[in-house]
């Protein structure tokens, strides 16, 4: 067991952190441009997911509110998501744009 140890070991080298920068470059790691685009999808699939789920809990709860009557309750859910979906769809519209647009000059 100590022998096979000793062999990986030996066949580990140390990197000098100054060689990391030649490596990471050399191998073409990191793309910019190619991250960014990822960033900008990932970001306006979220949004987009947010949308559809605040839109969703909208009627699931106005549905759920007003079987009981609570009509209390129906006005200040009313009043919140008058609130939030402005600011959702705002969100969601930029990133959309930025989306579709980033490659224009």
């Amino acid at each position: 067991m100590s022998g096979s140890t000793n062999e990986s070991n030996a066949a580990r080298r140390v990197i000098d952190s100054s060689e990391l920068g030649e490596v990471f470059w050399k191998n073409n790691v990191y793309n910019s441009t190619r991250y960014r685009d990822e960033t900008a999808r990932s970001i306006a699939n979220w949004l987009i997911l947010i949308f559809a789920l605040v839109i969703a809990a909208q009627y699931v709860f106005t549905i759920w509110l007003t079987l009981p009557e609570k009509i209390d309750a129906l006005a200040a859910v009313e009043k919140l998501f008058s609130v939030v979906l402005p600011v959702v769809s705002g969100f969601v519209g930029a990133a959309v744009t930025y989306y579709f647009t980033k490659d224009r000059p």
